[in-house]
């Protein structure tokens, strides 16, 4: 697990800070800085690669990240615990581009591998359960990505691209633009971060009993050539906006439920998270 520098970073901040008061009260006295000044300035200019980002359970609730940290599989026919985390401070980028565009990766069908509901006695029927598929298009999107913090888009997408029109689209859709966080080492990643779901559809596939769900999100995998192997995306909803007592439970998870879901290889592919069909 990556250690922190918080302290350090505070030091050099307060630095900077001064030398960047007294370069500005003198830079109108002095534009041409000696050698030895040019040393001192350099010396006490912010080094970007020294980037301190909180802890996964500074962001993510323990149980998510234990849920994560021990997922329950089978592997040729034997149970297996697996560990979905890549702790480190060297995370690959998940930013990827192709002839100046920019570039996500999105699959169908993933499977459920762990469904953790707070109320053992209330299933959540359209979720399945571990082993089972859940077939909407996850597509993800990383943009803007320094190290360890990036932007991230986030569509699911009910409806397949190819039949998608004016009056055929139904997608719940998260774009987060901080408090994206990013650990990893070598080519394995994980990302952690908060969002908010909202719902856009045509009229025939419009849903009025959307409750604009706020989720903890955890995403491992590991970059390959041509996308991301070995994806889990485990989930623990926050809450809802307007929480409807008779769905929750049944068209919707409970507030607090987990949900793990896998894909073995998804393919970088376009696509735009702000796509709409409504003009």
């Amino acid at each position: 697990m990556h250690r922190f520098r918080k302290k350090a970073l505070a030091i050099t901040a307060i630095a900077v800070c001064s030398l960047f008061f007294v370069a500005s009260c003198q830079k109108y006295e002095n534009l041409n800085p000696t050698p030895e000044e040019l040393d001192t300035i350099n010396a006490h200019s912010i080094d970007y690669a020294l980037q301190v980002i909180p802890d996964i359970h500074e962001v993510i609730p323990m149980d998510l990240v234990e849920a994560m940290n021990a997922v329950h599989d089978t592997i040729n026919g034997i149970p297996t615990v697996i560990c979905a985390l890549h702790f480190g401070d060297n995370p690959p980028s998940l930013v990827f581009k192709q002839n100046d565009s920019l570039l996500g990766f999105m699959k169908d069908v993933f499977i459920v591998k762990e469904y953790l509901p707070i109320d053992p006695n209330c299933g959540y029927r359209l979720s399945c359960y571990p082993g089972k598929y859940l077939l909407p298009i996850n597509c993800f999107r990383f943009h803007d990505q320094h190290r360890g913090i990036a932007q991230v888009d986030y569509k699911y997408n009910y409806i397949k691209p190819e039949q998608e029109g004016p009056n055929n689209y139904a997608y719940e859709l998260s774009i987060v633009s901080d408090s994206v966080f990013i650990m990893g080492e070598g080519n394995d990643f994980t990302v952690y971060y908060s969002q908010k779901r909202s719902f856009e559809a045509s009229q025939n596939n419009d849903n009025p009993n959307y409750m604009k769900p706020s989720e903890y999100v955890i995403l491992s995998g590991t970059v390959t050539s041509g996308g991301i192997s070995n994806l889990y995306f485990g989930t623990k909803i926050r809450k809802y906006d307007n929480p409807d007592p008779i769905l929750i439970g049944d068209r919707y998870q409970n507030v607090d439920d987990i949900l793990i879901i896998h894909k073995d290889f998804v393919p970088l592919q376009y696509w735009d998270p702000n796509q709409s069909f409504t003009n």
